[in-house]
């Protein structure tokens, strides 16, 4: 079947793009391409249970959109490729404890706030006592989209989430340095906890796996520049890979019932339809379009710039950033890869010139690491790059443009900055290197 021609294609593309990049793992087409082959199969193990009959018109589409990405992402490594600096140490990032009390003080105050709420909202969607509080707040927020948090809250939400990922950019560094001991910064541990247990609480398990993916950048990218970027990933890493892996999709699966999404289905069905629904998904969009097409310039691929523009008056036209469902054996899923929201609204042009300018974007920006000096503007710059790539990260399953493309992100990343400088700015300590950018 044609679906097992396109994870060989997949596969064949992973395997030239490691060859001619010198087994640059991380590089933006290689995530893409890599994430693709994982969904198309698990879709070949439930051929049978979904009824997978491949169009060769998707064929076409996927391939063409994983051509524009290798080109693009190889032409950029060729501009860099001999851009390869000296091993530099990694600083100590060591926060102090006064700062690490206001930190967790202010995250469990947030935790707090967001919980009311959560309550107060899903009373709105119609919340009664012991029913699934979690999933009215989730439908009258996301799908239904009727009410939203309130500014101030999402404001100390967004805090956390700073919180979150730069003391794990800080715990990974400190560790990766090997200059000072473990006990001297494993509190970092608590932030971090707390930063779960709110996305949690939102039902948000997409963040934690946005977060385990900023933490394997993050290393990777601090082990490149502690060794030159001279050295290719390691037996032992794709080992660790291996076991975390599955890991992972484990700790997704049982998180289903801590956030109230408690599922009948097994595990092996429950995973290959969030992993793998989106490759038949596409199949599906393409062979059978909706009959409804919306009239507004790039209405799926940035429903969170029309919300915005609502919200202010300037348009009276917002929507969901859910797509309509489809069947798939069993259940149902609305989940259609990277490529569906571009290709929905722009054509297959549109949707070659967005993966063109993504992965442009990302790889001119991995790229440019090679040339860099650490201080602490270049901290700052891969703490952001970790973040925003998750567009690729999981460009199998999703168009995070959705997400992406928001005042909300641009709000995080200030907080990022904020918050960066708050913990790494000023230090009552003598003798650790800080914010030092303008000594580099």
């Amino acid at each position: 079947m044609l679906i097992f021609f396109l994870f060989f294609v997949e596969i064949f593309l992973i395997f030239f793009m490691l060859n001619i990049t010198g087994r640059d793992i991380f590089r933006p087409s290689i995530l893409m391409i890599s994430v693709f082959a994982l969904s198309t199969f698990f879709a070949m193990l439930n051929i049978n249970n979904w009824n997978i009959d491949y169009s060769p018109k998707t064929f076409g589409i996927m391939l063409l959109g994983f051509l524009v990405a290798v080109i693009i992402d190889y032409f950029i490594y060729s501009l860099y490729k001999e851009s390869h600096g000296k091993p530099q140490e990694l600083q100590v990032l060591l926060i102090d404890h006064w700062k690490i009390a206001m930190v967790v003080t202010f995250e469990l105050v947030t935790i707090f706030l967001y919980y009311q709420e959560i309550k107060r909202l899903a009373i709105f969607g119609g919340y009664v006592e012991g029913a699934n509080l979690l999933w009215h707040f989730r439908n009258v927020t996301s799908y239904e989209a009727e009410a939203s948090i309130n500014g101030l809250v999402n404001l100390l939400i967004k805090t956390t989430d700073a919180f979150g990922y730069i003391f794990t950019f800080a715990l990974i560094q400190n560790y990766l340095s090997k200059k000072v001991s473990l006990k001297k910064y494993v509190i970092y541990v608590i932030p971090i906890g707390l930063f779960a247990i709110k996305v949690l609480m939102g039902s948000g398990r997409q963040e934690l796996l946005r977060w385990v993916a900023f933490s394997l950048i993050v290393s990777y990218i601090l082990y490149e520049f502690q060794n030159g970027w001279s050295k290719s990933i390691t037996l032992i890493y794709i080992k660790r890979g291996f076991i975390l892996f599955p890991t992972v999709l484990v700790l997704f699966y049982f998180a289903t019932n801590i956030i109230g999404r408690g599922t009948t289905r097994t595990f092996f069905q429950y995973i290959s339809t969030y992993a793998g629904g989106s490759i038949q998904h596409f199949n599906q969009y393409i062979t059978n379009p909706p009959l409804i097409v919306e009239n507004h310039f790039g209405a799926e691929t940035f429903p969170g710039v029309y919300s915005f523009f609502n919200r202010l008056g300037v348009t009276n036209y917002s929507r969901s950033v859910h797509l309509e469902m489809r069947q798939l054996g069993i259940t149902q899923g609305n989940i259609y890869t990277f490529f569906r929201r571009p290709y929905h609204d722009f054509g297959l042009f549109g949707m070659c010139l967005m993966t063109f300018i993504v992965i442009l974007i990302f790889s001119f920006w991995y790229s440019s690491f090679k040339r860099k000096t650490l201080n602490g503007r270049s901290n700052y710059s891969i703490i952001c790059y970790s973040y925003l790539v998750y567009w690729v990260v999981l460009s199998s399953i999703e168009n995070y443009s959705i997400g992406i493309v928001s005042v909300g992100t641009i709000l995080t990343l200030i907080m990022f900055k904020i918050v960066y400088i708050f913990l790494f700015g000023f230090s009552i300590r003598k003798g650790l290197l800080y914010f030092s950018s303008k000594k580099n």
